[in-house]
């Protein structure tokens, strides 16, 4: 696809993510979107992250699904499209909503041999929510439960934690990688976790892991992605192991976390899980965090 229109007027294209500078681009258009519409449920920085290394099958991955969307020589927005799953993001900076039509095309085209294919959009997105729907898309569904804290108005206090909470230490690595799954259900193999580690996403990290005080059993972790660009954070995941469900672990190990992020300059955070679990919405909740919109699926078959 070339650049320009015959008419010489600048031309929306897509570029393939190939590098990783390409990469960091990806991620500095999100921190943008972050910044310009922070009080507003983001997929946030980290969630490129994780996505890259620690779900599916490992970090060169995202050199099939990470798109780039330019206007002529202009990076404009990204788009993750997962050929196998028939699925795909799309994220346009706000200064180029108008664009959003013309991308949604090239997004689409990208799915040219399937039968179906489906996005999921939060509300709060107005100009792509009526884009998807005038392009022949059907709103089904509400997938994901999305929220934000504003930590100014933080009121939630767990207190002093019974159990031991630090941040993730060598020591911690098997039982961390063991129990990967419990959050995503996507197996984290060695191999993806030690080049988690040892990229440049994982200063955005901050992992803590919680231990049984009188035991030193292992029974949870947390992550925060950690934006300053933007002063936003993620959570992404956290995990419970089930013997030690009901006990206040999740809310210990979130608490924790929120006192930190606070204590970090950090303004605005965010929480997205499946719509319908039943356990974890309400501990969300109970910690302050406000629904953002609400995201629905949107489908188009051929």
């Amino acid at each position: 696809m070339t650049k320009e229109t015959s008419a010489g007027k600048t031309a929306l294209w897509i570029k393939q993510v190939q590098t990783e500078a390409d990469f960091r681009l990806m991620c500095a258009i999100e921190s943008a979107l972050c910044r310009e519409s922070a009080g507003v449920w983001q997929p946030h920085v980290g969630g490129l992250c994780f996505d890259r290394y620690l779900f599916g099958s490992g970090a060169a991955d995202v050199y099939n699904y990470g798109k780039l969307l330019y206007s002529g020589d202009m990076p404009i927005g990204y788009a993750l499209a997962y050929a196998q799953e028939g699925e795909f993001v799309l994220r346009l900076l706000n200064a180029h909503e108008d664009k959003t039509h013309e991308a949604l095309n090239l997004v689409c085209a990208l799915f040219d041999g399937h039968e179906a294919y489906t996005t999921t959009v939060n509300s709060s997105s107005e100009t792509l929510c009526r884009a998807l729907l005038s392009q022949g898309f059907i709103k089904e569904g509400e997938e994901r439960y999305q929220a934000v804290l504003d930590l100014n108005s933080r009121e939630y206090a767990a207190g002093d934690s019974v159990d031991i909470i630090a941040p993730l230490s060598p020591d911690d690595y098997a039982e961390r990688i063991l129990y990967a799954a419990l959050p995503s259900g996507s197996e984290v193999t060695e191999e993806m976790f030690y080049t988690y580690l040892a990229s440049p996403a994982y200063k955005l990290a901050r992992e803590y892991v919680i231990r049984q005080m009188s035991t030193n059993a292992f029974m949870g972790f947390i992550t925060w992605w950690e934006d300053e660009n933007s002063h936003t954070a993620l959570l992404e995941p956290i995990a419970c192991l089930p013997a030690y469900r009901r006990r206040g672990v999740a809310a210990r190990l979130i608490d924790h976390g929120l006192s930190l992020l606070k204590a970090r300059g950090i303004r605005y955070v965010y929480v997205s899980t499946s719509i319908d679990h039943e356990a974890a919405i309400p501990l969300y909740e109970k910690m302050g965090f406000v629904k953002s919109g609400e995201a629905h699926l949107y489908s188009r078959r051929k």
